[in-house]
């Protein structure tokens, strides 16, 4: 009979509203009731609850009886837990104590089905009391398929988590409107902290953002809730250790109906390694790998940047050109380490002579090149020669002999016009003035001269 027409043979049997129900109808109503449900369910008998559980099968309902492969009037009269021995054995002795107790028991089983296939059900049994007999209603309902989903949520999660940590990407969520914050595990560790000690919040987050990025860290995320459009910045983060490091960070705003905005969603990359990097090709390609100093492309920068303070100034700036003399007879008698170790020191001298905040730059084999910002007169220009020559007279011993080492130096003041090539250009003929004039000395540039 199926569950319609068991419904309509129990209805058939009540009377109208203003009568009660023969038990027979209502009998019938309620098996008509409890066999439409998608679960399994059965009713089973034991005379001894503590040592006969869970007993005969005196009621199923149809979708137990396609759960075990039976039909139901074969059922009545059978032990159930022979039916399916994986789900009615399986924690046996605790699930007699609760039932002995009076306890209703509900947990997730996972075994091989009658026909032979694994699934998992989740089994809730409840004990009913009738005198010294034990009744028990046994509901199973399969949860294969939630089980599955579940396990690929898993594995997907730990995929996810897996390729967070390769790529130092960490997400983020924020609830606007009752300031709630959730990190990723992979966040905590980015920022270095410990997800039980920290309370995520945005200012808390701001206060983990380094103090000269702070403002612009804020300004994003407030110019993302002003315009609704995404952002997109690398700024620094101090780490509780006192470390610094760089993170990569984009998010987005959520809107209500209204376009009021209620949540922020991103993410944060530790780019550290990357910015380290970047800084180190910048570094190599605007710096002497030698001697460390800046190289002709910096030092143009450079004099441009103190021409434009002079001006500014209505000062002036003075360009001090090095070259070591006889440098070539050091590398042809000494060797070319010889060599190397004349210019590191020449390189390590000219700092030792000038202002830290003055620039010194290595542009050639032997030529190197000194900005003197406070050298402002001709005299203050010849005093700058004069001392570059002290600082740089010294010897260097190489297979068993000593080397003299000694400078010429060429110096230009800027004038108002100057460009930065012209200046070099000026000091570099100084220079050559210099060593015409017998080496080991210092010119200044005057008009005419050469």
């Amino acid at each position: 009979m199926s569950s319609h027409e068991s419904w309509d043979r129990a209805t058939d049997g009540l009377e109208r509203p203003t009568r009660e129900a023969t038990p027979e109808a209502l009998d019938l109503l309620v098996r008509a009731v409890v066999d439409a449900f998608g679960d399994a369910v059965c009713i089973s008998h034991t005379a001894d609850p503590e040592s006969d559980w869970p007993g005969v099968v005196v009621y199923s309902n149809s979708a137990f009886s396609r759960l075990v492969a039976q039909r139901p009037p074969e059922m009545v009269g059978l032990r159930w837990d022979h039916l399916w021995p994986d789900a009615a054995h399986a924690r046996e002795s605790g699930v007699r104590a609760d039932l002995r107790a009076g306890r209703p028991i509900r947990e997730a089983l996972g075994g091989a089905a009658p026909d032979g296939t694994d699934m998992w059900v989740e089994v809730a049994v409840r004990p009913i009391a009738t005198g010294d007999e034990g009744l028990f209603v046994t509901v199973i309902r399969d949860i294969t398929i939630e089980r599955a989903v579940e396990a690929q949520l898993r594995r997907e999660h730990r995929q996810l988590q897996e390729s967070q940590n390769l790529a130092g990407l960490g997400t983020w969520e924020w609830d606007i409107t009752f300031d709630l914050v959730h990190w990723s595990d992979q966040l905590y560790e980015i920022f270095g902290l410990d997800p039980e000690g920290f309370e995520a919040t945005y200012a808390a987050y701001l206060e983990r953002v380094h103090p000269d990025d702070r403002e612009l860290a804020a300004g994003c995320v407030f110019r993302c809730l002003e315009t609704h459009q995404p952002f997109d910045a690398d700024y620094r983060t101090v780490l509780p250790n006192g470390d610094i490091r760089w993170v990569h960070s984009r998010g987005r705003v959520e809107v209500d109906t209204a376009g009021v905005p209620v949540a922020m969603t991103g993410v944060c990359q530790d780019i550290t390694a990357r910015k380290e990097l970047e800084d180190a090709l910048l570094h190599q390609s605007l710096h002497d790998p030698l001697t460390g100093l800046p190289n002709r492309f910096l030092l143009l920068d450079r004099v441009e940047l103190a021409l434009g303070r002079a001006r500014r100034a209505r000062t002036s700036v003075a360009v001090c050109f090095v070259d070591v003399d006889h440098f070539k007879q050091v590398n042809d008698n000494a060797g070319h380490d010889a060599g190397d170790e004349v210019l590191r020191q020449v390189a390590a001298r000219l700092r030792g002579a000038v202002r830290p905040s003055d620039t010194v730059a290595r542009v050639g084999g032997d030529e190197f090149v000194v900005i003197a910002e406070d050298a402002t007169t001709t005299a203050d220009a010849i005093v700058v020669g004069a001392r570059l020559n002290d600082a740089l007279r010294f010897t260097v011993s190489a297979y068993g002999k000593e080397h003299a080492v000694t400078v010429s130096v060429g110096v230009a003041l800027a004038r108002p016009d100057d460009l930065p090539t012209m200046l070099l250009f000026k000091a570099d003929q100084a220079m050559y003035r210099a060593k015409r004039l017998g080496r080991d000395r210092s010119e200044l540039h005057s008009p005419g001269s050469s």
